[in-house]
Formats: C-alpha cells, sequence, structure tokens
C-alpha cells in the first residue's frame, strides 16, 4: 500500500498521450490493474484488520465512490458481503444549510450535514440490526420519500464514503467497535518536458466534479467553478492526513484517471468566458 506523501506523483504528459494515441485499449488496461491491485492490497488489509466498519474519505471528485464500488466488487469476489452507505445522504435541506460569507450555499463544510440523525440510525443498526437510511435529491435539495434498508450481520461490511468520513464525529457514532480509515485522492500531476504543469491533480479533480455536478446535481459549469476556490478552504482537506495518522492506518490509493483524454476539454473551458476570469489556478 502506498503511504501518504504531499509531494505529487510526476507523471510526462508527452508520453502518456503518446500511449493513449498508439495503444488505447491497453493504455487503459494497465491503468485498471495498476488500480485494481491497490485495491486488493486494501482488501487483504480490511479482511486482515478483523473489522467491518471502514470509513473512506477524500478532497470533492478524487474517486471516492470508485473506490468504494471497486473495494465491494473484490470483496465480494472472496465471499464477502458489503454495503457502500453515502455520507452525501445526510446533507440537511438546502433551506438549513450554512452559507458562506456572499450567500451561497455550503456543501463543504461538516456543519451541512446531520450528524445527530447518522448516530441515531446507526444505534438502531446497532440495537434492532436494521435501519432505513435516506436518499438525498441534489435537484430538490432535500431528503427523497424513499429510503434504503441495510441489515446488520457480523460477517458484513460497511463502507461510509463522503468528504467528511474521517471527522470524529462519524467515528464516535460507531461507539467503541474497530473501524478502518482509508484516504483516495488523485495524486499525480501530468507536466511537460519542461516540467510545466500542463494538468494539475486539482485540475483534473474540478473537471471530473464540473461533469458530475452537471449529469447528477443539475449545476452548470459556471456554477461549479465559482465555487471551486471555497473547496480548498474544507477544514475537512487540510485536516484528514494528519488526523488518519492518530485515528487510523494511513492508505492512499492513487486514483490514476484518464487525464489527458480530458485535457482538451479543460483547455477549452478555461477559454471560454466568463471561467476564464472565475477560475484560479
Amino acid at each position: 500500500m502506498t503511504r501518504y506523501q504531499e509531494k505529487m506523483e510526476i507523471i510526462s504528459a508527452e508520453k502518456a498521450a503518446e500511449n493513449l494515441a498508439q495503444e488505447p485499449q491497453a493504455f487503459f488496461a494497465a491503468e485498471e490493474a495498476a488500480f485494481d491491485k491497490k485495491i486488493r492490497e486494501v482488501c487483504d488489509y480490511i479482511i486482515a484488520q478483523n473489522t467491518s466498519i471502514i470509513f473512506l474519505a477524500g478532497p470533492s471528485s478524487s474517486g471516492k465512490t470508485t473506490t468504494a464500488k471497486k473495494l465491494i466488487a473484490h470483496l465480494t469476489a472472496r465471499g464477502k458481503t458489503a454495503e457502500r452507505i453515502s455520507l452525501d445522504n445526510f446533507y440537511r435541506p438546502r433551506n438549513q444549510l450554512p452559507t458562506w460569507e456572499d450567500g451561497s450555499l455550503n456543501f463543504e463544510t461538516i456543519e451541512g450535514l446531520d450528524i445527530e440523525y447518522f448516530q441515531l440510525l446507526m444505534q438502531q443498526l446497532q440495537n434492532q440490526k436494521e435501519a432505513d437510511f435516506p436518499l438525498f435529491d441534489f435537484h430538490k435539495g432535500c431528503r427523497r420519500e424513499k429510503t434504503f434498508h441495510v441489515s446488520y450481520s457480523p460477517d458484513s461490511f460497511w463502507i461510509f464514503e463522503g468528504l467528511h468520513a474521517l471527522h470524529p464525529l462519524f467515528f464516535e457514532a460507531m461507539g467503541k467497535q474497530p473501524r478502518i480509515g482509508i484516504y483516495v485522492s488523485v495524486h499525480s500531476d501530468f507536466v511537460a518536458e519542461n516540467g510545466e504543469i500542463l494538468l494539475s491533480g486539482r485540475q483534473l479533480r474540478m473537471t471530473r466534479r464540473i461533469i458530475r455536478d452537471l449529469i447528477s446535481r443539475g449545476s452548470t459549469a459556471a456554477e461549479t467553478i465559482a465555487m471551486w476556490d471555497k473547496e480548498s478552504s474544507s477544514i475537512f482537506i487540510l485536516i484528514a492526513p494528519q488526523r488518519m495518522s492518530i485515528l487510523t492506518q494511513r492508505m492512499v490509493l492513487n486514483r490514476f484517471c484518464i487525464a489527458i483524454k480530458l485535457h482538451q476539454l479543460w483547455l477549452t473551458i478555461r477559454r471560454m468566458p466568463p471561467f476564464r476570469t472565475l477560475y484560479k489556478t
């Protein structure tokens, strides 16, 4: 497993682009195989620790959900049962969310999550062995009437994923039960021959978030870019790696996304007004 390091991994954009142009399928397969290898290593660690509770966190658009689903697939292949619970479903209704100084809604702070409700459901799950968990509708800004049922089993794995999943308030909701924390992020910069960063890990995450927000949350690219600078001020992003060194074994999955394919999209977005004036590197 790769330990967390503040220094970004450097990848040659020219070499990656050449591989992508000459043998795209082989390029994709190699990156997926490398990522799956890391997932298998994490699964080995999880099973060896004899715990069923996994908290998976990372900054916005870092690959948390993708990682959680891959963990479930690998655990299932080993005959285990695993359930993913997104902490995004515990957002408060839009009219109860905290705001930034400019009055816009703040989805980045932990105060926007209904932790009391999460603690109540976890107590119910542990005591009654079942509970109905909420589903949040980002288009309407409130919880759906529909819920999803979760049953407790000592042989099952629960993967709780979200921006603030490593926050002590979520850990405390589990009482004395052992748990594992995983931090996942895009930790690579794509650079030119002269060392100039053509596409940073943070820029790649922003590109992914533009696409996600447009498809699943009803936000325009301009709205996503306008809030992107605020994302860097999230307390979670500043403290998570340090907190993991206290609470749990530190692990990082360097998610290799196909950045070169998105590079032209990124360059186009930066040239388009009003995006050019909204975004700051």
